[in-house]
């Protein structure tokens, strides 16, 4: 259904720029062509970044490390490994000196396999995913999640995450998992905010990113993670206004891709 939404509103956006295309690997494939210029969707990944910038800003610690080098304010991730022992106590006892820690698988997302941890023992609980390498990052008390997307230096379209799902003390605040999303005017978000997703994709060298920013109960607000690839789907599917705001994203989208 999600693909089917978003390759709808791809050709729509083609056929208002008279711009060819070709759909391939029952749709992850897209093939644009125009004035004998041709560009490729692969997934929810659009051929504007580099393999070197999307590479980072899968890794949620690379990512981290690069933020943190040009002073962007974030959730710091660390990598953290499972040996062929398991969990190690000492370490995570080590992490959790400064207080609760937060691990998940150190590439994906939606939420899958993220993790409170509040003293050493609760790593035992975790026996069913085959995941060695974690991020780990100190807990945050987070009030508000906004995504941002970010096209050459510019917020395109935001929204923000609401009525985040509760498990085991921490808030879920993806869509996937039963939050919901609520338009947000770009506009109507801070300068400060809005300079500092736009500063986190310039510094992981990305052209096209979904940028998810927290703003904790103390109204600070970090980067949490930032995708090169992402969907809108979900967003579109709230009402038929947003539906209309992604339909106008893609189809900027698309112009902009065959732009002189």
């Amino acid at each position: 259904m999600s693909e089917r939404i978003f390759l709808d509103l791809i050709r729509q956006a083609s056929l208002n720029h008279d711009i060819s295309m070709d759909v391939d690997s029952d749709g992850w494939l897209v093939c644009l062509s125009k004035d004998g210029s041709t560009r490729q969707i692969a997934g929810m990944n659009f051929d504007l970044n580099t393999q070197a910038a999307a590479a980072i800003a899968r890794d949620k610690v690379a990512t981290s490390s690069r933020l943190q080098s040009v002073s962007i304010a974030h959730v710091p991730h660390c990598l953290f490994r499972v040996d062929a022992d398991g969990w190690s106590d000492h370490a995570m006892n080590e992490l959790l000196d400064q207080g609760d820690v937060v691990i998940k698988p150190l590439e994906g997302g939606d939420g899958k396999h993220v993790y409170r941890i509040r003293q050493a023992a609760d790593t035992k609980n975790i026996t069913h995913t085959t995941v060695e390498s974690w991020a780990t990052s100190p807990w945050q008390d987070i009030s508000k999640e906004l995504r941002i997307v970010v096209v050459n230096g510019e917020c395109w379209l935001a929204y923000e995450k609401t009525k985040p799902v509760i498990v085991n003390g921490l808030k879920f605040f993806n869509l996937s998992l039963g939050a919901v999303a609520q338009h947000v005017d770009v506009q109507d978000i801070s300068k400060s905010i809005r300079e500092l997703a736009a500063g986190a994709t310039g510094a992981i060298g990305l052209h096209i990113a979904a940028v998810d920013i927290v703003i904790t109960e103390q109204g600070v607000a970090k980067v949490l993670e930032i995708n090169s690839a992402f969907s809108l789907t979900r967003y579109a599917k709230t009402n038929t206004a947003t539906y209309d705001e992604v339909a106008v994203f893609y189809d900027r989208l698309i112009a902009s891709m065959f732009s002189t």
